[in-house]
């Protein structure tokens, strides 16, 4: 039994490591989460409305900010490699990680552009660039909507 558990344990280790840095073009499944291949890709620290999430502009009328997200970062991505750096599962099995674009943190320009928030609940790392992108009403920022968690 204990050799069992070793064996397991080992497999589990390099299972973790092969995940811990993926690459490709993805697809752009919303705002907040890439397919590269068969692994469904959570960008961490991040949270954006889902596709079906409805928010007001400027002028108060009602957009799909779930479709508009996920089409800026398809539009920004424009069907380029990029490099992923896992951190672990989340809840619903989707590996969580932190993208690149050439040198640039998509997490980091979701929130910094307005079609991501921090999600502070699991990070603080995003909080500066989502207060930018909120003084500066940009994105999601430039009406109102309800945090999409």
């Amino acid at each position: 039994m204990k050799r069992i558990v070793i064996i397991v344990g080992a497999s589990l280790a390099c299972s973790l490591a092969q995940a811990a840095d993926l690459s490709g073009i993805p697809r752009v499944v919303d705002g907040d989460t890439l397919a590269l291949g068969a692994t469904r890709v959570r960008l961490e620290g991040i949270d954006a409305p889902e596709t079906d999430q409805i928010c007001l502009n400027a002028n108060g009328v009602r957009w799909t900010c779930g479709i508009g997200a996920r089409d800026q970062l398809a539009a920004h991505i424009a069907g380029q490699d990029i490099k992923c750096s896992s951190s672990g599962v989340d809840a619903y099995r989707q590996t969580l990680a932190t993208c690149y674009f050439a040198d640039e943190n998509l997490n980091g320009w979701m929130v910094q552009q307005g079609w991501a928030l921090a999600y502070v609940q699991y990070s603080s790392a995003y909080r500066q660039v989502e207060e930018d992108a909120r003084v500066n009403q940009r994105g999601l920022w430039q009406g109102a909507f309800i945090a999409p968690w």
